[in-house]
């Protein structure tokens, strides 16, 4: 524990010689110099004389006498500002991130505001509305869409009830990326027979700039709409090309199956009959000349005539379907797309293999052509 002590002042006028104590003094006031601090418990007594001393108190300083006044005066300064500034808060909008941004034609972008709590954002396209448009989501978001390819598009957000109070963000829009596919990389084609492409392009508008090529024009002949036409038996590769990207496509020729040169028994592939004139060929019987067996088979949803194999089922190229009713044709992709077809359609170029379709040529009755692939 800290030493306690008391402080006194010397008052003898005579020490020795009669002389003045140097401690003591016939003064009517004193100065810090004249105090003499004795630890208490110690005699108070002068140090230089031995004369009893006088109780005195320290005069106190500045600090000592107004310094609690003071810190409460500051601490009531400090409160009365933080309710004013509370009560008087300034508007605030602030977008997070960068201000200039760039973005790709159909992306979108989430800009959020930063504001006081109760202030709701207007969200404005200034300049560029060709460019990007944007949504308000709620109080603070606003949702971004990239319109068409451009160097500036300006989006502002302001607060409804001071609109002066704004931020701004600068877009830049890219093009979108180019992509193109199709169901199939492979595809097989009977000699003299055509067969239109249809790939898949985003964007969409530039299906137009396809660009199409035949490795072999002696085996596939390709138009400039993408229509394949097989010329002799063989395989090569068609190429799809928009700008830098493109796609290429396995195509093998092979004979055409569905008709004989045999005079006494002559199978018509385009219909489900057979037309005899020199002999007696029921559909599904084996046609002179060939080993093949083509049958009409009611498949509930749709008609097949074609090539089957000794089990009775489809199996073989050229086969033809005629749809009776709503069916889903499955695509077996990861997607899970499906080909919706209907009565009246019809699937013609069909490829079984055992029961199973692999490709054909839909032909819709509403207007419309689309050659599918079936995935594994």
């Amino acid at each position: 524990m800290a030493d306690l002590f008391i402080n006194g002042i010397c008052t003898n006028t005579e020490y020795k010689e009669k002389k003045p104590c140097p401690k003591c003094a016939d003064k009517k006031s004193f100065t810090q110099k004249d105090i003499q601090k004795i630890r208490l418990g110690d005699d108070f007594v002068c140090k230089e004389c031995g004369r009893p001393l006088t109780k005195v108190a320290l005069p106190k300083s500045f600090w000592e006498t107004y310094g609690k006044t003071i810190l409460c005066v500051i601490v009531l300064v400090l409160i009365g500002f933080c309710i004013f500034k509370c009560c008087t808060k300034d508007p605030m909008l602030n977008l997070n991130g960068p201000n200039n941004r760039t973005i790709k034609v159909g992306e979108t972008d989430t800009l959020r505001a930063t504001t006081h709590e109760g202030d709701s954002v207007i969200w404005e396209v200034t300049e560029g509305k060709e460019l990007v448009s944007v949504v308000g989501i709620n109080d603070s978001i606003g949702v971004v869409t990239a319109l068409k390819e451009g160097e500036k598009a300006v989006v502002v957000a302001s607060l409804y009830e001071k609109p002066d109070v704004k931020d701004t963000c600068i877009y830049k829009v890219n093009p979108a990326p180019i992509s193109i596919s199709f169901d199939s990389t492979s595809i097989t084609l009977v000699v003299g027979k055509s067969m239109p492409l249809s790939p898949r392009v985003e964007p969409n508008e530039l299906s137009a700039e396809i660009k199409w090529n035949s490795d072999d024009r002696t085996k596939v002949t390709v138009t400039p709409n993408g229509v394949i036409t097989g010329v002799a038996v063989g395989k090569t590769k068609i190429t799809a090309e928009i700008r830098d990207e493109k796609v290429v496509i396995d195509v093998e020729v092979i004979k055409d199956t569905t008709s004989s040169n045999n005079d006494d028994k002559v199978v018509n592939q385009g219909g489900l009959g057979t037309n005899n004139t020199g002999g007696t060929t029921s559909q599904g019987g084996q046609r002179g000349g060939d080993t093949s067996r083509y049958a009409t088979i009611d498949l509930g949803y749709a008609t097949y005539y074609g090539p089957i194999n000794t089990s009775r089922q489809p199996h073989g190229l050229g086969g033809e379907l005629k749809f009776k009713r709503y069916y889903e044709i499955d695509l077996k992709k990861a997607s899970g797309e499906k080909v919706q077809v209907g009565d009246g359609d019809i699937m013609i170029e069909c490829k079984y293999e055992n029961g199973k379709l692999i490709q054909g040529q839909l032909i819709f009755s509403h207007d419309g052509e689309r050659w599918i692939h079936i995935g594994k």
